[in-house]
């Protein structure tokens, strides 16, 4: 299961990029600022990247800071102990729906390295919605895996 998510991952970035290769497309620079939910963590986070505005194409770079909610034990822990974990990553996505000046869904790829998981990877799905110049988002992430699961980020994209 694990090499055929790999596989699906590389060849939606085969055909993502080989979409946008040949286009003098528009891009906008953005930064967003979010709130992430992951396995009882909530933490808080930046990402910086370029959008396309007439390309269905994006790219983003991104670190995330995680505070545990709640206390938890593993072989590397004590009990009652409390730690602080991060993550950097990188996402590209393709703009599958594109309502102007109302709605954009992107499919996202995600890969990064987790201080907790080591390296990652995972798809998303990012519904994002314009506010004047600005935009908000929310993405519900999927990463594979024994200490993977559903990560959820909610973010405001200021436009550079």
């Amino acid at each position: 299961m694990k090499n055929l998510l790999l596989t699906l991952t590389l060849i939606g970035i085969f055909f993502a990029g080989k979409s946008q290769s040949g286009c003098d497309c528009d891009f906008k620079t953005t930064l967003g600022v979010h709130y992430n939910y992951y396995k009882g963590m909530n933490g808080a986070g930046i990402e910086y990247g370029k959008t396309g505005e007439e390309s269905n194409f994006n790219i983003h770079v991104g670190f995330d800071l995680f505070f545990p909610s709640q206390v938890y034990k593993d072989k590397h822990q004590a009990e009652g102990d409390t730690a602080m974990t991060g993550r950097m990553y990188n996402k590209i996505g393709y703009r599958i729906i594109r309502i102007p000046y109302e709605l954009s869904i992107y499919t996202d790829l995600v890969g990064g390295l987790d201080m907790n998981m080591g390296f990652f990877y995972g798809v998303g799905l990012k519904v994002l919605r314009p506010l004047n110049e600005n935009a908000i988002s929310i993405e519900p992430i999927y990463i594979p895996g024994k200490k993977g699961g559903w990560n959820i980020q909610a973010a405001f994209h200021f436009r550079l």
